[in-house]
């Protein structure tokens, strides 16, 4: 085993000097270069509003019978009437919205509260050994089926309201 030993000494010791005569020398590289200068140019931001192109775009997108009257001043005068838009300039934008009514309500107030539950009983069951597995399943399997549910409540909704044009859409978006 000492002979071993000595061999490997031996050996290791011839690799090492083998190593150190052989590797060339480490030149030191070129002088340095002059330091490169690079010029960015530069915009001056502060000059024009970042607002201005979204306030332009909402004024186009505002139809004009709710669009705010030019001759507003920045303090409000209590002498004038604030514009008001009228019944029939609101309602061919708002149309026959599905999604109002109690039904629509009551599922809009709940799911939240049954999301949370679920997200919840998720959680808890994952501090179970081996149980804990089937977190994530519950959460795929609710949020995959919740779509599909929304689309029912809205159906029954539509059937309450007598609005059967919607159903098929309510169903395929619920589905697809």
């Amino acid at each position: 085993m000492q002979a071993l030993r000595s061999a490997l000494t031996a050996g290791m010791a011839a690799v090492t000097a083998t190593a150190v005569v052989a590797a060339p020398a480490i030149n030191p590289g070129p002088a340095s270069a002059a330091p490169v200068t690079v010029s960015i140019p530069v915009h001056n931001t502060a000059a024009s509003s970042p607002l201005t192109s979204l306030i332009e775009s909402f004024a186009a997108a505002v139809p004009n019978s709710l669009a705010v009257p030019s001759d507003l001043s920045a303090i409000p005068n209590s002498d004038a009437s604030f514009p008001m838009p009228t019944a029939a300039a609101i309602e061919p934008l708002m149309g026959n919205h599905p999604s109002t009514g109690l039904i629509m309500d009551a599922y809009n107030a709940i799911e939240p509260w049954v999301a949370w539950g679920v997200d919840l009983a998720a959680w808890a069951i994952g501090w179970v050994p081996w149980v804990g597995l089937l977190s994530y399943p519950i959460r795929v399997v609710y949020y995959t089926g919740e779509p599909i549910v929304e689309s029912l409540f809205q159906v029954a909704q539509d059937v309450v309201k007598l609005n059967f044009s919607n159903i098929p859409s309510a169903l395929v978006d619920g589905v697809v």
